[in-house]
């Protein structure tokens, strides 16, 4: 099962273990900006007299601001880290949110490939992770996903070496 939080982005040579993170203060910018636009753009729907539906989009724009504000304050107490230490044969991932903790550590052994994969018709590249145990965790290098092939290749392969698994690219990666 493919996990559907946001994608946990590549940092290189932290203590020389290989590092994913969720850039959460990142996040906290872009979504407080597009509240901050969706409440100007509102407020000047509200004075215009002409505006088709106004009494639909003034209080929608609110709780669409609202919401982005929400998820701001979520994502800057947000803290996502996925580390391979190579040194102990192990991925340690942690965890942390408004709701709560979560920490996890998995041996190399229960790792089973790494795939390289565009989902659908997406433009961008994922590195996926899978577990003996059905489960898929999505990495990348950006906030979007990857957008250079030979990048995503590099990094799922160095993966892949570490893990001691293969890697599997599948077609859907050229096109």
């Amino acid at each position: 099962m493919l996990r559907t939080d946001a994608l946990l982005i590549y940092r290189p040579d932290i203590k020389h273990n290989l590092t994913f993170v969720f850039r959460g203060k990142r996040w906290t910018v872009y979504t407080i900006l597009l509240a901050i636009l969706v409440f100007i753009g509102t407020h000047a729907i509200s004075h215009m007299v002409h505006v088709q539906y106004r009494d639909i989009l003034v209080p929608g724009g609110y709780v669409v601001g609202c919401l982005l504000c929400w998820s701001s304050i979520s994502n800057y107490f947000t803290s996502k880290v996925l580390e391979f230490n190579p040194t102990l044969k192990r991925v340690q991932y942690q965890a942390s949110s408004l709701f709560g903790k979560t920490e996890w550590d998995k041996d190399f052994a229960e790792y089973i490939q790494v795939r390289l994969w565009r989902p659908e018709r997406a433009s961008f590249i994922v590195i996926v992770l899978r577990l003996r145990d059905g489960e898929e965790i999505p990495l990348g290098t950006s906030e979007a996903g990857i957008f250079g092939v030979d990048k995503a290749r590099t990094i799922a392969k160095h993966i892949a070496e570490i893990l001691n698994v293969p890697m599997i690219e599948e077609r859907t990666v050229l096109h």
